[in-house]
């Protein structure tokens, strides 16, 4: 009986003992890792200081959980943990400023309508008048027609092109302008527009086309092409014709319609309608002007002079040679003196000249590779022209009076779309698909990569071409990014998103502003300075087509073209 009354006593206390130790583990259970026990006492409901009335000391305490729904977010009112015992949050880090920046409104277009040939680009044969009747506009005279005040401009100094009977300061007679520079001497131009506001006239096109628009002594002319590659049921490419249209650059009155068959060269090729090319087509050359002739480039078709008045001058269907490329042709042709000088890299590796007069090649070099961009006219220290063109891989200069070598230097490493910059005494170049800029002093001798280079950058752009304006380098990139850099140091000044969308048009500037054009988000007008402050987003409500092309400045006019309409745009 004792051995057994001793067995009973042992069997309380090890009874007592495990409920003790389960009290420890709830009480360790509650308090959580690394927190606080809760306090012994008040109306916790987690309490287990003390024991619970009633329970028999055998047994274990009570502990009375809320319902998840209490815990979780339950109706107001109900019970919820107390403060102490809910989770804390720890506070996130300050964030560090970010750079404000400028995003555009979102415009959302209406869904056209299923495409017709008829409606999207007119019947030829129907007349073709502008959206407002034709007028007698006075023309604004610009400020900066004044020679005088031409001459004092640094850069003018530096790149200014040898006159010509033909040539007029207001005009804009080339891609991008004056010898390409894309500045514009003009003034009063527009920053907003609209189908209702600041649009004198637009004009319906025979086709489409990404070549920019020229406009000299009243008139805008411009290409495109009809016929083939214009909608997937177009015909085969022997029916491709381009389109030559001069305008009057007042009301937008059609004064004549040149057609050119596709070539009279028989071994010309034509890239099919696939892939790349259906970006910007079959006309993407822009012609130029010296007052009398108009100059055209249509890759293997050859070369094409009309009069100001829409005669056949000359033509040289075999002189640029055959070849095409699945991109298209897309330089552009300029004058110097009495020659026409041609970057044919993509129908035969050459750029050459040839007697604008009689289109007698003058001369030729034929090493020229993956090339798109447009020769520019540059200027040595000592006033010596030379003819600048950025190729795959590099950078050179020729005499263009006889195509002598002048200068190289390593370039960019892939081809190579954009035109050459032109600053005092020195060019620029970007191009490439990862981006890169070269900035090269002009006046060398030979191989001048170790001695002429001023800079490079790792910034760039695959299509759009850069300018100079006031000591800085200027461009946006394809991508909707803007750039500005010293052009004495290649310091970036400012580097931003400027828009969202795709560019292929290139920046320009006049009359204190510079005007981008997209794809398809309408213009962007910034001040022409360092800091490329937004002055407006602005565009065509109705707008069908894609704006490729580079715009054109002249007498306090912008002229746009899309590929459907040329618009007109300027103060009323």
């Amino acid at each position: 009986m004792k051995r057994l009354h001793r067995l009973r006593v042992a069997g309380h206390a090890v009874q007592r003992l495990l409920a003790g130790l389960f009290c420890v583990v709830l009480i360790l259970a509650g308090c959580g890792d690394g927190e606080e026990p809760p306090p012994a006492s008040g109306d916790n409901p987690f309490n287990t200081g003390s024991r619970v009335a009633n329970a028999p000391p055998s047994q274990p305490p009570t502990v009375h959980f809320p319902p998840p729904s209490q815990v979780d977010g339950g109706e107001p009112g109900e019970m919820e943990p107390p403060e102490n015992m809910k989770e804390k949050t720890p506070e996130p880090p300050p964030e560090k400023p970010k750079e404000p920046e400028f995003v555009p409104p979102a415009f959302k277009e209406p869904t056209p309508p299923p495409l017709d040939p008829n409606e999207v680009f007119g019947k030829p044969s129907e007349p073709n008048p502008p959206i407002h009747p034709p007028e007698n506009h006075p023309s604004e005279k610009s400020t900066d027609h004044n020679p005088s005040a031409f001459d004092l401009n640094p850069q003018n100094l530096v790149n200014r092109a040898p006159k010509s009977s033909g040539e007029l300061t207001s005009a804009w007679t080339q891609f991008r302008g004056p010898n390409g520079s894309g500045i514009g001497r003009v003034a009063n131009l527009p920053v907003r527009w609209s189908d209702t506001e600041n649009l004198l006239w637009k004009y319906k096109l025979p086709g489409p086309g990404a070549s920019s628009p020229i406009a000299i002594d009243g008139k805008v002319i411009l290409t495109c092409y009809s016929g083939y590659g214009v909608l997937e049921t177009s015909a085969g490419f022997r029916n491709l014709q381009r389109h030559v249209l001069c305008l009057d650059a007042s009301s937008g009155r059609l004064l004549w319609d040149y057609t050119a068959p596709l070539s009279e060269n028989p071994n010309a090729r034509v890239s099919p309608y696939s892939g790349f090319i259906r970006e910007h087509g079959y006309s993407s050359s822009t012609p130029v002007t010296d007052g009398r002739n108009v100059y055209l480039q249509f890759g293997s078709s050859g070369i094409l002079v009309l009069t100001l008045d829409g005669r056949e001058f000359w033509k040289q269907p075999v002189s640029v040679g055959n070849g095409t490329h699945s991109w298209g042709s897309g330089a552009s042709p300029i004058l110097f003196k009495d020659l026409l000088i041609v970057n044919a890299s993509v129908e035969s590796g050459m750029i050459g000249a040839l007697n604008r007069t009689t289109g007698e090649v003058v001369w030729k070099r034929d090493d020229v590779q993956r090339c798109w961009g447009t020769p520019v006219i540059a200027r040595a220290i000592d006033g010596s022209p030379e003819l600048v063109l950025s190729a795959e891989k590099e950078v050179f200069a020729l005499n263009p009076e006889d195509g002598t070598d002048l200068w190289r230097c390593d370039g960019i490493g892939d081809y190579v779309c954009p035109s050459v910059a032109v600053g005092p005494n020195r060019v620029f170049a970007i191009g490439g698909r990862a981006g890169q800029g070269i900035a090269i002093r002009t006046g060398g001798k030979g191989d001048v990569t170790k001695s002429h280079v001023a800079w490079s950058t790792n910034k760039g752009s695959n299509i759009p071409s850069p300018l100079y304006h006031d000591g800085h380098f200027y461009w946006v990139s394809n991508k909707g990014i803007g750039y500005v850099l010293k052009a004495e140091s290649g310091e970036i000044v400012t580097q931003r998103r400027l828009m969202t969308g795709t560019i292929y048009a290139s920046m320009i500037s006049g009359d204190g502003k510079l005007y981008v054009v997209s794809r398809d988000n309408g213009t962007f007008v910034y001040k022409a300075s360092p800091l490329l402050e937004v002055i407006t987003q602005t565009r065509f409500d109705s707008a069908r087509g894609q704006f490729d092309a580079t715009p054109a400045l002249y007498d306090g006019k912008i002229f746009l073209r899309s590929t459907r309409y040329l618009y007109c745009v300027g103060q009323k």
